[in-house]
């Protein structure tokens, strides 16, 4: 039986995907979480379908692809003294452009406030 790595949603992202996400989306979703989820993707740190990765000058926080070429994204921070992940926020196409990352974080720092 696989290892799962559990995720939280305490911020209510994945009922918020289920309206603004259309029918593919939704199931690309699923797809990444159930790849978060999955310990052996962390032991080998390969990510194929959600590719997660850190985001740049911000630290604790991560990236996530919902659907790279529309721009869909989700943003987690990790726990370090529970070793779960949060999902922190559902990120729409307009709102990951590279020059306002960091801005868009900074504009919600409690949200990415580490546990």
């Amino acid at each position: 039986m696989a290892q799962t790595i559990m995720l939280k949603d305490m911020n209510g992202v994945i009922f918020e995907s289920n309206d603004k996400l259309n029918d593919d989306n939704k199931l690309n979703l699923v797809a990444v979480l159930a790849e978060l989820e999955d310990e052996n993707s962390h032991k080998h740190r390969e990510f194929p379908i959600s590719q997660l990765h850190k985001v740049t000058g911000v630290e604790g926080v991560y990236r996530a692809y919902i659907n790279k070429i529309e721009g869909w994204r989700i943003h987690l921070t990790y726990n370090k003294a529970e070793k779960t992940f949060e999902i922190v926020e559902l990120l729409s196409p307009g709102e990951h452009d590279r020059g306002t990352k960091n801005k868009v974080i900074k504009s919600k720092a409690k949200k990415y406030r580490n546990k």
